[in-house]
């Protein structure tokens, strides 16, 4: 049975004979599902920074944890004091000091003036670079030991009360920095922060000004008093460059008189003081027993005399001897003016 042309055609059998298919029926393939739209999981807008939060990425925070690693490179000996000895040790605390010093500039700490550096001496003047604070391990060592007294030529120089007092505050304050420094620290990487920035400023600066007042007190009085033990020591060489001095002035002197040898009761006493002090220098530098201080000028005399009377035919070892005692004495001399 037929029905119009939009009708579909069935069988015997009721089936239909557009091949089993309903003639409305459309397939997967040309039905146009609707595209899925990913969903993106959206996120709240991000939280602000606290101001800790900032300031743990700032570079001042950095500052602070480089210093604090520093500290953890100090090496300690068994006295619980610092090794400054080896040159492992002496690194390390320089690197430490260092570091201090950028924070004082950093966290702005009122730092003391270094004005009393301009009376150190030319040989402690350049171990310092001007305008800067300037922390050396050489004094923060002398502070650590804490030895009463020196030994310079062969004598005994006892230090100052106040010496010995400022050093042991100095060296106490040095632990007490690092100490502080790592609290600091610890306080500000807290989960739970109670402290501002601002609080971390002025502790920070209080502790460093405090630690710096300590560092000068010190430095000031110990170099100080290191610079006038030197200078007695050093008494016998500006004694003997003074009376040289003056043996010279009487020198050309007598030559603009035609003299070729002066022998003036003036000249034979300045040398014959030039001679004790070479003798005192001798002895002081030459500690275990060689260095002697009993030839007198007589000796030069002798010398002097038996140069000018014996030709070297005569007796060579004797006028080489008389020369070598001459020119001991001119070099002697020469090193003077040298050091003048």
């Amino acid at each position: 049975m037929y029905s119009d042309g939009s009708e579909e055609e069935v069988d015997s059998e009721g089936k239909s004979s557009n091949n089993g298919k309903n003639a409305n029926y459309i397939s997967e393939d040309d039905f146009d599902l609707p595209k899925l739209i990913p969903i993106r999981a959206q996120t709240a807008p991000p939280r602000p920074l606290t101001e800790i939060e900032e300031f743990r990425r700032s570079p001042d925070f950095l500052l602070l944890e480089n210093t604090v690693m520093m500290s953890d490179h100090l090496k300690q000996r068994a006295d619980e004091k610092y090794d400054l000895d080896s040159e492992d040790g002496q690194r390390a605390c320089k690197r430490f000091l260092n570091q201090i010093e950028r924070l004082c500039e950093v966290f702005k700490a009122d730092c003391a003036a270094r004005t009393y550096r301009e009376q150190f001496s030319k040989a402690y003047k350049v171990l310092y670079k001007e305008g800067s604070l300037c922390y050396l391990t050489e004094i923060l060592d002398s502070a650590q030991e804490g030895f009463p007294y020196l030994w310079v030529n062969g004598e005994k120089y006892v230090f100052s009360h106040e010496v010995l007092d400022a050093g042991r505050k100095l060296f106490q304050q040095f632990r007490i920095i690092q100490n502080i420094i790592r609290n600091l620290y610890e306080r500000i990487i807290e989960d739970t922060v109670n402290i501002t920035v601002q609080s971390i400023i002025e502790d920070m600066a209080k502790h460093l000004d405090e630690f710096d007042q300590t560092w000068v007190n010190y430095e000031q009085i110990y170099v100080l008093e290191l610079m006038l033990i030197e200078a007695d020591a050093r008494r016998y060489i500006t004694e003997a460059i003074e009376t040289d001095k003056e043996l010279a002035q009487i020198e050309q002197k007598e030559k603009a008189r035609g003299r070729i040898v002066v022998d003036t009761a003036e000249y034979t006493e300045k040398r014959s003081k030039l001679i004790t002090i070479l003798g005192k220098i001798n002895s002081v530098a030459n500690p275990e027993g060689m260095g002697r201080d009993d030839l007198g000028s007589e000796i030069l005399l002798a010398a002097e005399g038996i140069f000018r009377r014996i030709s070297p035919t005569q007796s060579k070892a004797v006028r080489n001897l008389a020369e070598r005692i001459k020119k001991a004495f001119a070099d002697f001399k020469t090193l003077l003016r040298k050091y003048d």
